[in-house]
């Protein structure tokens, strides 16, 4: 199996193939352009020559759904969804927030992705590792949240904390630099990266997926509407 993974919710444009175990076979990333749609096909094309792989060897479409930028999600949604019709290929569609814990739900049972949304608003996923231990759970629906709801957030996770320990990955120096004053539990981490997005979790994502026969013929975007709590 040969998986392209895309994901242009954030603010660069991601790119890589994995095989049928996960293992990224080759990546590229670029920053968003108006010509984001002619360069995310370079950018496949770049990836298929450094893994010695042509666009007749995809056996699936990864792509993420956000939530995110609204517009360069629907970017990368709509050139899976085009190149799924071209090809004959199925499509996982997958959390874009969720892909940070995948990974990340290895080394810590409990994992929150924090997203800069629009208007003052977040993303936020909470996730929890499964009874295997080997993928992530959301906890709550996926929700935007006000920069006013922030703080009830990080108290629920300092419930958390108090029994295990937590990691907080965000794309927010706001954020960041609020869970690093010291005044959260000694088990609440944080970490900050300019995009959320982890392509390898993306990869065990799809592994993960495909096994359960959850392929579809495309994918629609996320799209987050603020949270009644």
């Amino acid at each position: 199996m040969l998986y392209a993974l895309i994901d242009t919710s954030g603010n660069s444009l991601l790119v890589a193939l994995a095989d049928g175990e996960g293992r990224i076979l080759s990546a590229g990333v670029l920053e968003h352009t108006p010509d984001n749609a002619s360069r995310l096909s370079n950018l496949l094309t770049e990836c298929l020559g450094d893994a010695g792989a042509e666009r007749g060897d995809i056996t699936h479409l990864g792509v993420g759904i956000g939530p995110g930028s609204f517009i360069g999600t629907r970017t990368g949604v709509a050139f899976a969804n085009g190149m799924a019709v071209a090809l004959s290929l199925p499509v996982i569609a997958v959390s874009s927030l969720q892909t940070a814990a995948a990974i990340a739900i290895l080394e810590t049972p409990n994992v929150s992705v924090v997203r800069c949304g629009r208007r003052k608003a977040y993303f936020v996923g909470v996730f929890e590792r499964s009874p295997d231990g080997t993928a992530a759970i959301s906890v709550e629906p996926e929700r935007e949240l006000s920069a006013a709801e922030i703080p009830g957030l990080f108290e629920r996770l300092a419930g958390v904390a108090l029994s295990s320990n937590v990691l907080v990955v965000t794309d927010s120096d706001q954020v960041f630099a609020t869970l690093n004053k010291g005044e959260t539990p000694a088990r609440v981490d944080a970490v900050l990266r300019e995009n959320v997005v982890d392509i390898r979790g993306m990869a065990a994502m799809m592994v993960q997926e495909v096994s359960a026969g959850r392929a579809r013929p495309w994918a629609d975007v996320a799209y987050l509407r603020p949270a009644v709590l």
